[in-house]
């Protein structure tokens, strides 16, 4: 490749990274595009077409991720070639090291393998991030982490137990591998341990939370608590501590309401913005219904109504209905668990309480989400 088409990618590389530091994911998605082809015609560099692939994914475009990536890993096993050029080096402003490193082909079944799970298809999930474990040199508690979330997902809660408890005992104190454990543990049905790692989780975020030079970090490990107080809190209502409940959903609502924690919010991708939504919306639930188990019916429909604005889930359009049930308005109930339907057809406890609903059952709304 001549200089000067040497040059010209690399201020479209410097151009790419500001567009994300933006948040003009759309406008990065062109001019990544444009490197493709510049790239492919030289010397047949794969970073841009790896960044792109990253890109769809946290666009939540799982489709168009898979179709990068896979290109990627066809072109690497047909060769066997080194097709990564060292950004790093060449646009250190936008690209360090670390992530000079996800261009290593283990970071690409990986993404691939997270692109699968976002489509719900656990099997092709589960055999990329293998394939990411297996021949990663390191950085191996993320990709054994992310194992533990698939088969978390998958509705394994002992595989994830193996792989989180693996990453513990391989020195991982980030946190995440205890505040996944307690996930874990809460699937299996073992809440006492549940609690002992969620509260280990949380010590670690609050120790990670407190770094004076990196906002984002900070802000990122705050909101990682409100998840874990959410989880916490529920195991405590569930358990008839509505007090300490209360204050633990009171506590990580109050994080996520913060004003630079809401901007923070907004500037993530597609995909993180998600679940930050579902945290705080999970949060609006769960007081929701706390208010409904201690009979305060229009305290727990605002709630509610509150979840629903940051994020739609099932269990709350059927926390809902079960509400407008107890008032009477048996047109709304009904709706409401034809939303939850829609949302995850596989929602047994809505379409249990739908076919009561119609069917006139007495006791139906005893059926109300559980853990």
């Amino acid at each position: 490749m001549d200089n000067k088409m040497g040059k010209e990618i690399i201020n479209n590389y410097r151009k790419y990274f500001n567009e994300i530091n933006s948040g003009e994911l759309y406008e990065a998605e062109n001019t990544l595009k444009s490197i493709v082809k510049k790239e492919e015609a030289g010397e047949g560099y794969l970073n841009a077409r790896r960044y792109l692939g990253m890109l769809y994914l946290e666009m939540e475009n799982f489709d168009k991720a898979i179709s990068e990536l896979s290109m990627i890993v066809k072109i690497k096993e047909a060769t066997k070639k080194k097709k990564f050029r060292n950004l790093a080096k060449e646009c250190p402003e936008g690209f360090d090291k670390e992530e000079e490193e996800r261009g290593h082909l283990a970071w690409v079944y990986h993404d691939l393998g997270m692109a699968y799970l976002g489509k719900a298809d656990c099997e092709m999930a589960e055999k990329y991030l293998l394939k990411a474990y297996d021949i990663s040199k390191d950085k191996k508690n993320i990709f054994r982490n992310d194992l533990g979330w698939l088969y978390y997902k998958w509705n394994k809660p002992e595989e994830a137990i193996e792989k989180f408890k693996a990453s513990v005992n391989q020195g991982d104190n980030s946190g995440f591998p205890h505040f996944y454990l307690g996930l874990a543990e809460i699937k299996a049905g073992r809440l006492v341990s549940a609690k002992e790692w969620l509260n280990e989780a949380i010590s670690i975020f609050d120790t990670n939370a407190h770094d004076p030079y990196d906002k984002s970090k900070r802000i990122f490990y705050e909101l990682m608590k409100a998840s874990a107080l959410n989880n916490l809190g529920r195991i405590e209502m569930d358990n008839g501590e509505y007090r300490k409940s209360k204050r633990l959903f009171l506590e990580g609502l109050a994080i996520c309401e913060r004003q630079e924690c809401q901007e923070y919010i907004k500037g993530l991708s597609p995909r993180r913005k998600t679940k930050e939504s579902i945290t705080i919306a999970a949060l609006h639930n769960n007081l929701g219904l706390l208010h409904y188990k201690q009979g305060f019916l229009d305290e727990a429909e605002k709630e509610y109504i509150a979840a629903l604005k940051f994020e739609e889930l099932p269990e709350t359009y059927n926390n809902l209905a079960v509400v407008y049930h107890e008032k009477g308005v048996k047109e709304k109930a009904e709706s409401y668990l034809k939303n939850a339907l829609r949302l995850d057809s596989q929602t047994e406890v809505a379409r249990a309480n739908l076919n009561r609903l119609v069917g006139g059952g007495a006791n139906w709304w005893d059926w109300w989400f559980k853990p």
